[in-house]
């Protein structure tokens, strides 16, 4: 079986880290693969950096749509390829117009990493969803979402969880220096791992963080990631500066494995007002690290609330504090959540049965 991932995205989130994962699995698999991708972007440097085949477009822009089809056509003939693979909602008529043109039978899959906002069964969407063959959402809500929007055949939609792996064996000295351990007592630490905009929620911790601050100086919070908006983090650092906030707020920009680093924390927390899914929670869940997220999205089928974690309402940094306080007044509460939390993410959410999963979609698909 001869597998091409297409995503053209410039950015590197949780979309373009699934492609990343599912290029790795089949290029060290049974199964061939070839990526496509946009040149100069970060998938093109970690793809070449793990030494997993590639082809770069050098625009993606409308002009290019058509020639690009042709190329990647005549790629999927020149590979033999059975599957075209899709991630990035801009790269559907791409991949449609690939398909149409390839001299071979290919079968499209679309894995839709973001809600559907509007309905695609006018004539002009139409056209092109029906040139698919599985459309394939990463939540239950989102499933639902699609049979209702989708011109396609409920049959051809399916759910399916996004798989983290399993944690390593902790290491101790992943901790040295990224925590505030001088102080006395200890910090009770809690991570937020996400990009740095406004949607995700960051001002909220800080909203938090200076209501609890004055109650309980042993929270500290400790922020990782890019910044997707600068002015929006430019504000943040302001409000930490204006307000005094940095001897308990610490950013600490983008951090290449979080997972390695999760269990330094207390707790990791999700604000995000509208995740489709919130890929660090599982890893958390995984790694037996209590969380916290916002009641929204892909984030509630994730969190039983008060049994594999706490919820708190979208946008209101005064639940977010109550629940913080919380989770940090009760430490068997905490240990629970961590514990059910884990059992449910090694069962729903593990990287080993997603792919299994995939696999058997693939060639169910072609069989």
């Amino acid at each position: 079986m001869k597998v091409v991932q297409l995503c053209t995205s410039e950015a590197i989130g949780g979309l373009e880290q699934v492609f990343e994962k599912y290029a790795n699995w089949l290029h060290t698999s049974a199964h061939d693969m070839l990526g496509v991708v946009l040149e100069n972007s970060q998938l093109q440097k970690r793809l070449q950096a793990k030494g997993i085949p590639l082809v770069a477009f050098p625009s993606v822009s409308k002009l290019a749509v058509l020639p690009n089809a042709l190329r990647l056509a005549r790629l999927m003939e020149e590979q033999e390829a059975d599957i075209l693979h899709m991630h990035y909602k801009k790269d559907l008529t791409l991949a449609v117009l690939a398909k149409i043109l390839c001299r071979r039978s290919i079968k499209l899959i679309y894995t839709r990493h973001m809600h559907i906002a509007n309905s695609k069964k006018d004539p002009w969407h139409r056209f092109f969803y029906q040139k698919i063959d599985v459309f394939v959402t990463i939540t239950e809500q989102m499933r639902q979402e699609a049979v209702r929007t989708i011109p396609l055949p409920e049959k051809a939609i399916k759910r399916l969880y996004t798989g983290v792996k399993a944690p390593q064996a902790f290491q101790e000295a992943a901790c040295q220096g990224l925590l505030a351990e001088d102080q006395a007592p200890r910090p009770f630490s809690i991570a937020i791992f996400a990009r740095i905009e406004k949607n995700k929620g960051q001002h909220l911790v800080l909203e938090a963080a200076k209501k609890l601050h004055s109650k309980y100086p042993a929270l500290h919070y400790y922020f990782f990631g890019l910044a997707g908006d600068e002015a929006y983090n430019q504000s943040l650092l302001q409000t930490v500066q204006q307000e005094n906030l940095h001897a308990f707020v610490h950013f600490k920009g983008f951090h290449k494995d979080p997972p390695a680093i999760m269990p330094c924390f207390e707790v990791v927390l999700l604000p995000s007002s509208n995740e489709s899914f919130g890929l660090v929670l599982p890893e958390a869940m995984r790694a037996g690290v209590a969380v916290i997220g916002a009641d929204a999205g892909g984030i509630k089928e994730i969190i039983d609330h008060e049994q594999t974690g706490l919820l708190f309402r979208v946008g209101d940094s005064g639940d977010l504090a109550e629940k913080i306080e919380t989770i940090y007044l009760d430490p068997g509460l905490r240990q629970k959540l961590a514990q059910k939390g884990k059992e449910k993410a090694d069962r729903l959410f593990n990287q080993e049965t997603h792919y299994a999963e995939l696999e058997e979609l693939y060639l169910n698909l072609l069989s």
